[in-house]
């Protein structure tokens, strides 16, 4: 199975790359080569870091690319800041779109947030 894995200079690359040829993937990396994208079967978006570095997608054409491969249903898996992309945007870089597949833009949960979440998982590890 042919994976194309986006470099945009900020993921997780050596760590998604091992993982996907120890599961019997032949990833294959692009930093801009569009006609990868255009040929993907499938294509994975790590991320680590912060929501502004997805600015290299646009400037390489490659958010253009991406929406029209996800168009004619190439699965797409976003990782960390790759899955937030898909959002309209991040408060995090407000100035900086995302790709706006979801409708939503995404933000820091709260500290009440990561609270009552911390609370709930604990609750579902140890019930009363």
């Amino acid at each position: 199975m042919r994976v194309t894995v986006i470099d945009y200079k900020a993921g997780n690359l050596t760590s998604v790359l091992k993982t996907l040829r120890h599961l019997g993937a032949d990833p294959v990396v692009t930093d801009g080569d569009l006609s990868l994208v255009e040929a993907a079967e499938r294509i994975v978006l790590p991320g680590v870091g912060h929501f502004a570095a997805t600015k290299r997608l646009d400037a390489t054409g490659l958010t253009s690319a991406i929406r029209t491969a996800i168009a004619r249903g190439v699965p797409f898996l976003g990782i960390c800041v790759g899955m937030q992309w898909l959002y309209t945007g991040s408060s995090e870089a407000p100035e900086q779109p995302g790709l706006g597949y979801f409708p939503e833009s995404c933000a820091h949960f709260s500290e009440s947030q990561e609270k009552s979440s911390a609370r709930r998982l604990e609750l579902t590890r140890n019930p009363p």
